[in-house]
């Protein structure tokens, strides 16, 4: 008979230094890529922005508190979305937008909301650690990507289930804020890291990037997908509408 071996301290204290380090690669990252991020020129293409939510599609979307939700992108990311959606329906799964582009006012809602859920989800924390947290998974509006219309933040629908996969964070599809939000984070359910390897794969076949730390989130076209993709301009600003 096999028996269940014991852990020992020492495969402990490994794991657990393998997700520090991979948090603390991904903080050390992020600060020389937001340093890339305010350098890097944009060419606006001046693509027109489309709501895909008025178009004869599959693709699913989040109830909104908003009685009048629209999801704006650009037109060639309406086209990806549909490609990606494709794929998906083709394993009886959808994709589900979450959210697109936003303006400055959209933006700052968004970080009010945020706050408010994030203080529900860890009572126990100080309003000063519930503002790093914030602001640490949520751009100020003057820097944020849904600005250009070249990020998507998505998840997917299980039609089979009925139901959003488990990502390692979310409960349906609201998302709790931490380092396990990194996408490639060790200590993340072998479920989890199933899902996120398959929503982040289909961006990527697109062109897309995964935000660094937001499994959810993805740019194309805007100036954190041209520091990514080593370009030299981004090709969307932001549009103000």
């Amino acid at each position: 008979m096999i028996q269940n071996r014991e852990v020992i301290p020492e495969e402990i204290s490994l794991k657990a230094q393998i997700a520090i380090d991979y948090c603390q690669g991904v903080k050390d990252d992020n600060v020389i890529r937001d340093k890339k991020l305010f350098k890097m020129p944009v060419y606006d293409d001046n693509s027109i922005l489309i709501n895909i939510s008025e178009k004869k599609t599959a693709l699913m979307f989040r109830a909104s508190k908003k009685a009048e939700q629209k999801y704006y992108v650009r037109e060639v990311i309406a086209e990806k979305l549909q490609r990606i959606n494709q794929v998906l329906l083709s394993q009886n799964k959808s994709l589900i937008i979450i959210s697109t582009w936003r303006s400055y006012k959209d933006q700052r809602c968004l970080l009010l909301d945020q706050s408010k859920l994030c203080i529900e989800q860890h009572p126990k924390k100080t309003h000063s650690q519930i503002d790093a947290i914030i602001s640490h998974f949520v751009a100020p509006e003057t820097q944020s990507m849904h600005t250009t219309g070249g990020a998507v933040d998505a998840l997917i629908f299980d039609n089979e289930l009925n139901q959003i996969l488990d990502f390692g964070t979310n409960d349906k599809s609201d998302i709790n804020f931490g380092v396990l939000c990194y996408p490639f984070h060790p200590d993340t359910s072998i479920e989890a890291r199933k899902n996120r390897k398959l929503l982040i794969d289909i961006f990527e076949c697109e062109g897309f990037v995964v935000d660094p730390k937001a499994f959810w989130h993805f740019d194309y076209g805007n100036v954190a997908w041209a520091v990514e993709k080593q370009h030299d301009f981004a090709i969307f600003g932001p549009i103000f509408i």
